[in-house]
């Protein structure tokens, strides 16, 4: 008997977790704050999957390669993948119904960079943008697709916008990202007394985090509604 597959859902960050909440309570997803990066990213696909989910998505926010994107902006990746190695791609059937549904936030489809550590300049998010011809940049989506990939299940990655292209990332938005997914207010501000030059950009940074994490709650929203609990294909059960 074929069944549709019980998604689980991936997040870096538990703001970001938040986000889902309409989605994950509509589906009964299988959900992993798993903190930023690659490998907890796909140490906690791994689990997931061993918990019975039959199709993974990647659920968060993301960078800017390009110009045309900006802050609070939803992007579905088409593909994803590390510079210079093969592109993973997210399942097609998925992809264009989570487009249908989100419509009404004009979601654009993508390809995505993954990369092991937080781009913080400008400049560096240009060159990447230019190399790998990719529109967005994240830190976890390739692990979790490879893992996806791995156990021939579906995958999907949905994000939306916080640094376009041309934002300085401050040193004390990175100081205060806990491993295990959690800001630490303390960690900020105690960057900030080493370099209160930090504080504009950071303020910045956190009205686009703000957008962001709306615009993610609003698409949660869409596709609860929409009745997308799990993708169009799956794992025979």
């Amino acid at each position: 008997m074929t069944q549709r597959a019980l998604m689980g859902i991936i997040f870096a960050l538990d703001a970001e977790a938040k986000t889902a909440a309409r989605w994950q309570g509509a589906s009964q997803a299988l959900c992993r704050i798993t903190g930023p990066g690659e490998t907890p990213a796909a140490d906690g696909a791994r689990a997931l999957l061993a918990a019975g989910a039959g199709a993974l998505v990647s659920w968060g926010t993301s960078g800017a390669l390009s110009t045309s994107l900006q802050a609070g902006q939803i992007l579905l990746l088409r593909t994803t993948g590390r510079l210079g190695e093969p592109r993973l791609t997210a399942d097609p059937q998925w992809l264009n119904a989570c487009a249908e549904a989100l419509a009404p936030l004009n979601p654009q489809l993508v390809d995505a960079c993954t990369v092991r550590a937080p781009l913080t300049g400008a400049g560096v998010k240009r060159r990447l943008g230019e190399r790998s011809h990719c529109a967005a940049v994240d830190m976890e989506s390739a692990a979790v697709a490879a893992v996806a990939a791995a156990a021939g299940v579906p995958f999907l990655g949905i994000r939306a916008v916080v640094d376009p292209v041309g934002l300085e990332i401050p040193a004390a938005a990175i100081a205060g990202m806990g491993a295990d997914g959690r800001s630490s207010p303390r960690k900020v501000m105690a960057a900030l007394c080493r370099r209160p030059t930090d504080l504009p950009p950071l303020l910045r940074l956190g009205l686009h985090f703000r957008q962001a994490l709306q615009s993610l709650s609003r698409a949660a929203t869409l596709l609860a509604g929409a009745g997308l609990f799990q993708p169009p294909t799956g794992r025979v059960q």
